[in-house]
């Protein structure tokens, strides 16, 4: 795709449906963790990469400027509570990951979080 003809707000809301973004479902933290391959502690923003990079690539969208464009456009339009499931989303990997890491981290200030969007025990 030329990035002059690119309708961002189309391929976003394209990605919205096939990922099942409008209603936060469940996801594999595990797959997911597998997924990052950063170093550094996945932010939400990154989550929400994750999740929509397979759906741009599905529907042949490759280049990265494009896919960080769309997930820009979809994080702008989420509302709060939907960015909120990003951000548990986010806490759960790095949690996960940091157990695999070994390290032991503070889970204390993520208890509201999983209280309100639920956590997946392993």
């Amino acid at each position: 795709m030329a990035h002059n003809n690119v309708n961002i707000p189309t391929i976003a809301h394209r990605v919205i449906i096939i990922a099942g973004l409008y209603r936060p479902i469940f996801r594999n933290t595990e797959e997911l963790a597998r997924n990052y391959n950063g170093n550094n502690n996945i932010s939400r923003f990154g989550a929400l990469l994750l999740i929509i990079i397979p759906v741009c690539n599905s529907i042949n969208i490759y280049g990265r400027n494009i896919i960080r464009r769309v997930a820009k456009y979809i994080w702008r339009n989420f509302s709060l509570y939907q960015r909120g499931f990003f951000i548990n989303l986010a806490n759960r990997i790095n949690r996960y990951l940091a157990r695999q890491r070994g390290q032991i981290i503070d889970n204390s200030r993520h208890v509201a979080n999983d209280m309100l969007y639920g956590y997946d025990f392993h």
